[in-house]
């Protein structure tokens, strides 16, 4: 110590344990943000597979899903060689939007089609990465009961599938977050 109170080496550790303070709250701030921008994907994953649930459910937007798409049109059954070696391909659904109070049509069969961070229905979807559009459901129809080859009828099972893909920041598994909704 000399005659003014602190040495070289008494001040050096002083600001290393600042600076140590300092980055470790910086990382710690970093984690928490990457924590929340998950949560906000998580909670719109939600809200859209809640839309969802709630358009297969409801008999309005159910018939204009059912004439929106042309591989349904045998519904209520039979419908012949329904699987044919085939997949069926995505399906159009119709969500209801609080905002305009009306259905807004979905496309999943399209390649731009998706859902915003906000969970509205956006059409600049990318599977290479869009921050504006990055949430993508594809969305499907068939049998419930999968042993039925030319589905004679009966409750049709709805199985959705989600993709994220921002072109910046959390990755997310969406595999969680896919569903089936029977109808």
């Amino acid at each position: 110590m000399n005659a003014k109170g602190i040495t070289l080496v008494e001040s050096l550790i002083g600001v290393s344990i600042v600076l140590i303070s300092v980055t470790g709250a910086s990382s710690l701030f970093r984690a928490i943000s990457a924590q929340q921008r998950t949560s906000d994907v998580a909670a719109v994953l939600s809200t859209i597979q809640t839309n969802i649930t709630a358009a297969v459910q409801n008999t309005d937007a159910w018939n204009n899903i059912v004439a929106a798409n042309p591989t349904m049109a045998c519904l209520p059954g039979p419908c012949p060689n329904f699987f044919g070696g085939t997949a069926v391909p995505p399906m159009k659904i119709f969500i209801y939007d609080i905002a305009t109070s009306a259905f807004q049509p979905y496309d999943s069969n399209s390649a731009t089609s998706g859902f915003g961070k906000n969970g509205k229905i956006c059409d600049s979807y990318s599977a290479a990465g869009n921050d504006a559009c990055p949430i993508k459901a594809v969305i499907n129809w068939g049998a419930a009961d999968n042993d039925d080859p030319t589905f004679t009828g009966g409750i049709v099972r709805v199985r959705v599938v989600f993709s994220y893909s921002p072109s910046s920041g959390v990755r997310l598994n969406t595999s969680r977050y896919n569903f089936n909704v029977l109808r």
